[in-house]
Parts: structure tokens; sequence; C-alpha cells
């Protein structure tokens, strides 16, 4: 089957959203399919897309991260991707087109292939299509373009039970939406089971031992976790905190753990992109650690997938995953 991947966001961009893109873009590809991705430049795209074992088609300015497109604020600054964006779907449907495409977030994006009356499918991953009560702006998204998004699709895949349920007021055939729930490699499953024997002969193990794996920005709330550190440390000696994930709020992460003074408490692990480095970090943690605001993040699926504990809110997808 010719599949075209619509990605918002794809590697070297980090973030679930980019690596949810990847792997499903590697699995089709690895069973045979015919795959074209589409998504935007960044700095240092040539090497990942060299890596892989299908075409990659990148568009927009080179140098500058893409922003979500799906806000009515920034539809105007936005305008020349589009049509960009437009015009290159254009092209690919000449001669037949795909057979079916795939748009890994609900974005302004998914209403390319929609308004060119294309057979797609979209993935729901939960911010995405979800409005608040209290933000105008996402909740007249929400009813303009999301609905439309999803009714107009021949398939939704959703991450939870919970993000299905938030979008069914949207759908009129309910029957298309499908729940997913993302997955552990084998390869990341061994690593860590090797990376367990490993720790077992060292003499020291920390029995507290906390773990956030997400970017660095305020939705993600990692200040609070790290000011939940800090109030638990007194009870729980040689509580620690692995944070795995970069972003524009480290610098005043950092500034916060020195107020606090728990340095020796939390580390900054960055972004890890080695396989062994991340798999003992997963290793060695007793607790994954899951927080967010408005909508909490979907969840560390590592955390099921290897059996560790795992705390998140109660509210959203947490709900029928912890």
């Amino acid at each position: 089957m010719k599949i075209l991947v619509v990605a918002e966001d794809f590697p070297p961009n980090q973030g679930g959203i980019a690596e949810y893109s990847l792997n499903l873009s590697n699995a089709l590809a690895a069973i045979g399919h015919d795959l074209t991705v589409v998504t935007a430049h960044v700095e240092h795209d040539e090497k990942i897309d060299a890596a892989v074992d299908y075409e990659v088609i990148r568009i927009g300015q080179k140098g500058v991260r893409q922003q979500r497109l799906g806000l009515l604020f920034r539809w105007k600054a936005n305008e020349r991707f589009r049509k960009e964006l437009h015009k290159l779907v254009d092209q690919l449907g000449e001669g037949g087109g795909p057979d079916l495409t795939i748009v890994t977030s609900v974005s302004e994006w998914a209403r390319v292939p929609m308004k060119r009356g294309m057979q797609y499918a979209v993935c729901v991953h939960g911010g995405d299509a979800l409005g608040t009560r209290t933000d105008l702006i996402r909740s007249l998204y929400r009813k303009l373009v999301v609905r439309k998004v999803l009714n107009r699709s021949r398939m939704i895949f959703v991450n939870s039970r919970f993000t299905a349920d938030q979008i069914s007021g949207l759908v009129r055939n309910e029957e298309k939406i499908q729940a997913t729930y993302c997955g552990v490699s084998q390869e990341f499953s061994d690593k860590v089971d090797q990376a367990r024997r490993e720790l077992e002969s060292e003499t020291e193990t920390e029995k507290y031992s906390l773990l956030m794996v997400c970017r660095l920005v305020p939705i993600k709330a990692c200040d609070v976790v790290i000011r939940a550190v800090a109030e638990l440390k007194g009870a729980y000696p040689g509580m620690s905190l692995d944070i795995a994930g970069d972003g524009p709020e480290r610098e005043s992460l950092e500034r916060l753990v020195a107020e606090l003074d728990v340095a020796d408490s939390v580390r900054f692990r960055g972004y890890v992109s080695d396989i062994r480095e991340k798999a003992r970090l997963f290793a060695q943690a007793s607790l994954i650690v899951q927080s967010g605001r408005i909508d909490p993040a979907e969840g560390r699926p590592e955390a099921f997938g290897l059996f560790l504990p795992k705390q998140g809110w109660h509210q959203s997808q947490q709900s029928d995953r912890v």
C-alpha cells in the first residue's frame, strides 16, 4: 500500500509526537508499505533522514522549529508554511496519489488531506485535540477544526480510553475510534533487563529513585515534582530524581533546584538518545513520575511494558493506565 504520513513533529525534534511519528513510520516501512513522510525542516535533520528506509520530505524554513498550527492566533504567521504544505500534497496526489494518508496529530496539518478529499486516518494524543473550558482560543479550535478533521477521517487512533471519551461527542460515527496504546520494543526491554542485572552487582543502590522523561516545558510541571522532592526528602533519606529531557525551562528549573537546596537529589540528564543510557535510567528507577498542567501527559509506555510503578494525576489519560 502507498502511504503518506503527514507529521507535524518528527525527529530530530524531541517530544512524544515526534517519537510516535518515527516509530509508526518505521513499523509501516518494515512490513513492506511504500512510505513517504512529509514534515518540517529542523536543524540537523539530514542524519535522521538518511538513516530511515523511506523518503522524508521536509518543508518550511530550515532552522526554525515549526509552531503548532492549530491555534487560531498563529494562523497568519504560518500562512506561507501551510501553502507550501498544500502545494506539496497536491503534487504527491498527481498520478493516483497515496492509498492512505496518516496524520500523526490533530492540527492544521490534518486539514490538508481533508480539504483535498483524500482518504486519511488521524492519530489523537489528547492535548492536540482537547480544548479547555477556560481557554476560548482552544475551545474555538476544538469546534472549528477538530470536529471536521475527525468526522471526515477514515479511522481515528487514540492513545487511551479517556481520549476516546473526550472526543466521542465530536464524532458522529464512534465505531471508527480505536484505542491503541503505545508499546515498548523488545530491544529496549532486553537492554533494561541487562541493566538491571548489572545494577544488582553494585554495592549501593538508591532506594527511592524517581525518574521523569519529558520535554522541559511549563505544561509538564517539572517544577511541581522538584518541589515535592524537596518536601519529601527529609522523610525519605536518599530520595533522588532524574529528569531525562531538555527544553526551554531547563535554566529556570536548575535555579529552582538551587533555591530549594536539592542539587544533591535532582539530576538533569538532558535529552538521552543512547538506548543503553536510557535503559539504565529505567532499570534503576523505583518510580516513574509523570505530571502535567491542563492535560496530563499520556505517561511513559516504558513504565507499563517494564512493570515499573508509576505516579500520575488521577485525571486524563492517567486514569485508565495507573
